[in-house]
């Protein structure tokens, strides 16, 4: 018996006596409905990217030329619609530009003014930063003191201030000029790289007596039992012979970014070899007149952060000591023009060189 329900919409297909399929007819799909494939994604369109605003590049050397900034494009790399083998910069006198040149290794190099003629090939970075400027002096040596003839030195102590890039794993540093002198409209010179605090000529010398005013560096050499602490700086010690230049007591000012002295990014550099006499008493007959360094040292501190066990120079903490180093007496040779090690005296002296820093 057949029976037919108009209002079920259910085909019964029985394929076996105890398994059916219930089929249930498809709903039409509204395409209007229908969720649509998209594309696959695209990254997205990046302009380029004008890096250090104000600060352009001139086709040729002397700032000739078309100019351009320096930009980055979609891809990264530095875009320039002219060769780069010689060109030319203006940087602002308020301003350090770090130009950072990927060749086998990176490499960095801070420019505090404008360079007329350079190469920017092989240019992967640039930064700027404002220009601090530190100030590093001679507040005087200490040593062991025991008449006059222990005050009398000679040497040189020679400063080098150092800046360590913004990427820490690149181990990145520059070595930053100083300022060596003042024009006339009250902008500064940028001098050179490695500054003399302290230089004297060896006293035996015949024509030195006419450069060098030992007496009165004598009043910056004092004993250190205790160990003194200089306030004043040694840069007012008259020279011989300003014109020859030959003798240095006095300060200098290193350029570095303000950012990375903030961040403890910079380091002073202090190379330090020096000489002095030696007597027990007025009346004692040991004199020595060459205890010296048997080499010169090199010792580095960091500004603006903590080294050494917790030590820290800073604005609060600007006076700071290099050595002590231990000096020896030598003698002249008796067949070679030179002085060696006295190995028959047990004299042994300690060198302290006193510093005194501005501008943290």
């Amino acid at each position: 018996m057949k029976y037919i329900l108009s209002t079920l919409a259910i085909i019964l297909l029985f394929t076996a006596p105890s398994i059916a399929q219930i089929i249930i007819p498809k709903e039409k799909v509204n395409p209007n409905n229908a969720i649509q494939k998209l594309p696959k994604d695209k990254s997205p369109v990046v302009a380029n990217i004008i890096l250090v605003p104000g600060i352009e590049v001139y086709e040729l050397p002397n700032f000739r030329g078309r100019k351009a900034p320096f930009i980055k494009n979609a891809q990264g790399k530095f875009d320039f619609p002219f060769p780069l083998d010689h060109v030319s910069i203006r940087v602002p006198n308020d301003l350090i530009l770090y130009i950072k040149i990927c060749f086998e290794f990176p490499s960095e190099y801070a420019y505090t003014s404008s360079q007329q003629d350079i190469n920017l090939n092989y240019i992967c970075g640039v930064r700027t930063d404002e220009k601090a400027y530190v100030e590093i002096s001679l507040g005087g040596i200490s040593t062991e003191v025991h008449n006059n003839d222990c005050t009398r030195f000679n040497g040189s102590i020679v400063t080098k201030m150092w800046e360590k890039g913004i990427i820490a794993s690149e181990s990145i540093e520059n070595s930053m000029p100083a300022r060596s002198s003042v024009l006339g409209n009250g902008q500064y010179v940028i001098g050179g790289y490695s500054q003399t605090l302290f230089r004297m000529g060896n006293w035996q010398h015949p024509l030195n007596t006419q450069y060098y005013n030992y007496d009165a560096f004598k009043l910056f050499v004092r004993n250190n039992n205790p160990v003194p602490i200089f306030p004043v700086k040694a840069n007012n010690v008259p020279h011989e012979d300003s014109a020859t230049r030959r003798q240095t007591i006095g300060h200098q000012y290193f350029c570095v970014g303000k950012n990375a002295l903030r961040e403890g990014r910079v380091k002073l550099e202090v190379k330090t070899q020096l000489t002095s006499s030696h007597k027990n008493c007025d009346l004692c007959n040991d004199y020595k007149d060459m205890v010296k360094m048997a080499d010169a040292v090199t010792e580095y501190f960091p500004l603006n952060t903590r080294y050494d066990g917790g030590r820290i120079i800073n604005a609060s903490n600007r006076n700071f000591i290099a050595g002590p180093y231990q000096a020896r007496p030598y003698e002249r040779h008796p067949t070679r023009n030179e002085y060696v090690l006295n190995t028959y005296s047990d004299l042994v002296k300690n060198f302290r060189v006193h510093l005194i820093i501005n501008g943290l």
